[in-house]
């Protein structure tokens, strides 16, 4: 017999919350380009040694944070409807919502970077640890996804 994700008992609210949690495959990619983004550009302040916050810098940074949030939400509501197992779920949901406390966190030191018109070493460091943070996040969602012998030679 087959085996169906949303039996009869459950309730309309929780079967419409399972299915809204499908979206997070289709907006997780946004936030993670535009944190990696930020920390390339980043990476180029750093190396022309430049001690200005970025304005552009900022704005990725602040779009990212408004993505990320719904991006987790909707990560763990599509878990929740039985999507993903074992420890590849595990580390991607904890690492995924460290994350997206962690690009909130970074995009609010920007900002004061920004109104202060200075480029502080914990903003800087924060915005470097994000993108590696993420990427290691969404590698975790990628074995879901894809298996552990995707990227195999």
């Amino acid at each position: 017999t087959a085996v169906t994700l949303w039996p009869r008992e459950v309730s309309s609210l929780t079967r419409t919350l399972w299915w809204v949690g499908k979206f997070h495959l289709l907006i997780l990619h946004f936030p993670i380009v535009l944190v990696m983004l930020a920390a390339v550009a980043e990476g180029w302040a750093i190396w022309k040694r430049s001690v200005l916050p970025s304005h552009e810098v900022n704005v990725l940074l602040i779009i990212a944070s408004l993505f990320i949030v719904p991006t987790v939400v909707l990560g763990w509501l599509h878990a929740w409807g039985g999507h993903g197992l074992g420890d590849n779920l595990f580390w991607h949901r904890w690492l995924g919502t460290t994350v997206g406390f962690l690009v909130l966190l970074t995009a609010g030191l920007s900002e004061i970077d920004c109104r202060r018109r200075s480029r502080s070493w914990v903003a800087r460091g924060a915005i470097l640890l994000s993108a590696p943070l993420i990427a290691f996040a969404a590698h975790f969602g990628g074995l879901m996804v894809h298996g552990k012998d995707f990227l195999d030679w």
